[in-house]
C-alpha cells in the first residue's frame, strides 16, 4: 500500500486523525494507548502502524489474542495490504515456540522484517518466556529505526507483578526508557490503565486514551495528565473519559509535540481483523493478502536460530545460572549438617591398662578419703 498523501518533497507525516499529524520521528517515540474494551484501542494502535509502514518505518507487534493479521490486507479484504509476515498463531506464515524468542528478534532486528508475533495459541507462561527473551535480544541487537507495539501491554509489565516475571519487567522496562538509543520505540496498549506498570507508564512520551469507565482507570489516565497540563484542562479530560464515542481520543503530547488535542481516529485502510463478532451476523472474512517469502523466511529464522548469539541473561543462561545457584545451595545445605562422629583415643588395650590403674589409684586413696591413714 502506498502513501499518496504526500508531495516528492514534502516529509512524510504520521496521521491518526484528519486534523493530527506527527512528524516520522514517531518512529522511535514512546506512546500508550489506553482505551476500555470495544471503544477502539487496537484499532487506533493499527491505524499507526499504517502510518509508520507508509513512512518507511519497521514495525513489529506482539499480539497476544491474535488479531493483528489484518494489516495484510486491504480493508475490504480484496486487495493486498502489507506485507507483514505473521510468526505464530492461526494465521501463521511460520510457527512459533515459546523458545525462538532470542533468534525472532535476532531476525527482526538484522533483517528489518516487518512482522506480527501472534503469541495466542501459547499459554501465559509460555507467552512470557517468549516475550522475556525477544526484549532482551531486540534491546541487545537493535540500531535502526523500528517501532513495536505492544498489545495488552499490561501482560508483559504489570503493576502487580507477580514472583519470576523481575527479568520481564525490566526488559520491557529497558525499551520504554532507554530504547530510543537504539532506534527502538514502542507503543504500549491496554485496556486497563490501571494494571500497567506505573514506572512503564511514566516514561512514555505521549499518551492516547480513549474511552474508559473504571474509576482506578480513569484516576490512572488524570494523574498522568495532571502531571502535564493546565488544572482545568486536566478536569475537562477527568470528566469526559467515561463518555468519550468509540474511536475518539484525547492525545497528550506536552513535550515532544506540546499538543494536547481531541481527535476521531481515521478509519482504517487495512482489514480489521480486530472487529467484535456481532450475535446472528456472518463474519466477514478478507480473501486477498500481501504475498511474503515464506521460505526466505524460514531459512532466515533457522540461520538466526543458530547465529543468535546469548543476550545477557537470556532464557538459557539464566536457566543454567539457576541450576548452578540449586547446586551451589544443596552443597552448602549438605556441608552445614553436623553429624556426631565417634573416633575411639585410645586402644583396648590402652584403656584397660588405664582402667586398672585408676582402680589402684582409688584403693590407695580410700584411706586418706577416710580418715585413717597415719601420717607419715
Amino acid at each position: 500500500m502506498a502513501d499518496t498523501r504526500h508531495g516528492v518533497d514534502q516529509a512524510p507525516r504520521i496521521a491518526l486523525s484528519d486534523d493530527f499529524t506527527m512528524p516520522v520521528d514517531a518512529c522511535t517515540g514512546t506512546f500508550a494507548i489506553l482505551g476500555k474494551k470495544g471503544r477502539g484501542k487496537t484499532y487506533t494502535a493499527s491505524v499507526l502502524a499504517e502510518e509508520l509502514m507508509s513512512a518507511g518505518c519497521a514495525i513489529c507487534v506482539i499480539d497476544p489474542t491474535g488479531v493483528w493479521h489484518g494489516l495484510r490486507s486491504t480493508a475490504d479484504g480484496r486487495e493486498a495490504g502489507f506485507p507483514v509476515v505473521i510468526i505464530g498463531g492461526e494465521h501463521a506464515d511460520v510457527t512459533l515456540r515459546a523458545d525462538q524468542g532470542a533468534a525472532v528478534a535476532e531476525l527482526i532486528a538484522t533483517q528489518r522484517v516487518p512482522a506480527v508475533l501472534d503469541l495466542s495459541l501459547m499459554r501465559k507462561t509460555e507467552r512470557r518466556t517468549f516475550v522475556t527473551d525477544f526484549l532482551e535480544m531486540l534491546y541487545w541487537r537493535n540500531r535502526d529505526p523500528l517501532h513495536l507495539i505492544i498489545d495488552e501491554a499490561d501482560e508483559f509489565a504489570p503493576q502487580r507483578a507477580p514472583a519470576g516475571i523481575e527479568r520481564l519487567l525490566g526488559a520491557t522496562e529497558d525499551i520504554v526508557r532507554r530504547g530510543r538509543v537504539r532506534g527502538l520505540g514502542v507503543t504500549l496498549c491496554t485496556q486497563r490503565a490501571a494494571a500497567l506498570h506505573k514506572t512503564v507508564l511514566s516514561q512514555i512520551d505521549s499518551l492516547i486514551a480513549l474511552g474508559v469507565t473504571a474509576p482506578q482507570d480513569v484516576n490512572t489516565i488524570s494523574d498522568w495528565v495532571a502531571q502535564h497540563a493546565e488544572e482545568g484542562q486536566a478536569r475537562q479530560v477527568r470528566q469526559s473519559l467515561p463518555s468519550l464515542p468509540v474511536g475518539q481520543a484525547w492525545v497528550w503530547s506536552p513535550e515532544w509535540l506540546g499538543v494536547t488535542q481531541h481527535i476521531t481516529v481515521r478509519h482504517r485502510r487495512t482489514f480489521d481483523s480486530s472487529a467484535t463478532p456481532k450475535a446472528g451476523a456472518r463474519r466477514h472474512t478478507a480473501t486477498t493478502w500481501a504475498p511474503v517469502d515464506v521460505e526466505g523466511l524460514r531459512r532466515q529464522l533457522d540461520d538466526t536460530q543458530g547465529a543468535a548469539a546469548p543476550a545477557p541473561g537470556n532464557g538459557q543462561a539464566q536457566a543454567e545460572i539457576e541450576q548452578l545457584r540449586r547446586q551451589l545451595a544443596a552443597e552448602r545445605a549438605r556441608i552445614a549438617r553436623v553429624e556426631r562422629i565417634e573416633v575411639p583415643v585410645l586402644s583396648g588395650e590402652e584403656l584397660s591398662a588405664l582402667t586398672s590403674t585408676f582402680h589402684e589409684l582409688a584403693g590407695d586413696a580410700g584411706p586418706v578419703m577416710h580418715g585413717s591413714a597415719c601420717p607419715a
